[in-house]
């Protein structure tokens, strides 16, 4: 067999992107610096390649890109991007129960639009969590608000806006820091949740003459273009603002999705 090296050139093999993952470890924005540095660059690098940093950082190369197509081998240059996926991250993932939650998609199957969230969305994304093998931890939270009538006490309702009028909001822990991979047990929660959160949130106490206060069921969520939207990324920005007290070390990455329903915004 006869085999015949030649000479490439850099320019015409170097890879724009390098895509590497990593899982059940955290990295730091300096540990992703230096290894792109010392185990990457001006090397030739190729699909599936295993990286091994200071003897305890593992991760792996799953895809090159040269000029916006994937390939499978090419030179890492001092130019090249590095691209660093964590496949043991941490998700948050708002869903706004707005009223149009309750609505009826008309121009596709005549569901509501929330079981288009636990029917289509989430079930493709833990699916797809699941071909690349990733390991997330999700908690899912609904929120809210409620509109009342001018005749309901504020007391009552909560909080007083000058442009609505009376409201209150709520936020709802469906399932917290749950393995991605029992997701099926996740959906379960959300529809079990979905079925009385209208009920609960629409229930407040009532002066009675009696000694024992009544409840009465009052309000109506809002749009969701009149939601409390900012008060839940707010919410979620608090939490994450001093992640660096007591770590986990076994996640890398925190993302806070926002799950609106159809034609809010």
């Amino acid at each position: 067999m006869q085999v015949i090296l030649a000479e490439a050139d850099e320019d015409t093999h170097e890879a724009h992107h390098v895509e590497i993952t990593f899982r059940d470890e955290y990295l730091a924005r300096a540990d992703m610096w230096r290894m792109a540095i010392s185990e990457l660059s001006k090397r030739t690098v190729y699909k599936g390649q295993k990286l091994l940093f200071m003897g305890t950082i593992k991760a792996a190369i799953k895809h090159i890109y040269i000029n916006g197509q994937s390939v499978q081998s090419g030179y890492f240059s001092p130019r090249t991007k590095p691209v660093f996926r964590s496949e043991s991250a941490r998700y948050v993932i708002f869903i706004q129960m707005s009223k149009e939650m309750w609505d009826f998609d008309a121009e596709g199957a005549g569901e509501i639009m929330f079981n288009k969230v636990v029917g289509g969305f989430l079930p493709d994304l833990f699916k797809r969590w699941l071909r690349i093998s990733a390991r997330h931890l999700v908690t899912i939270i609904l929120f809210t608000r409620m509109e009342y009538d001018s005749d309901v006490n504020s007391d009552q309702a909560g909080n007083e806006g000058s442009q609505i009028g009376n409201f209150r909001d709520y936020y709802r822990v469906v399932v917290s820091d749950m393995a991605s991979q029992d997701w099926v047990h996740i959906l379960y929660q959300l529809k079990k949740e979905f079925r009385t959160f209208l009920r609960e949130i629409s229930t407040i106490s009532v002066p009675s003459d009696r000694e024992q206060s009544g409840s009465t069921m009052a309000g109506r969520p809002s749009s969701a273009s009149q939601g409390n939207i900012l008060e839940a990324i707010n919410l979620a920005a608090a939490q994450f603002a001093k992640d660096y007290i007591d770590r986990d070390l076994v996640r890398t990455g925190i993302s806070v999705s926002r799950t609106p329903c159809t034609k809010c915004i």
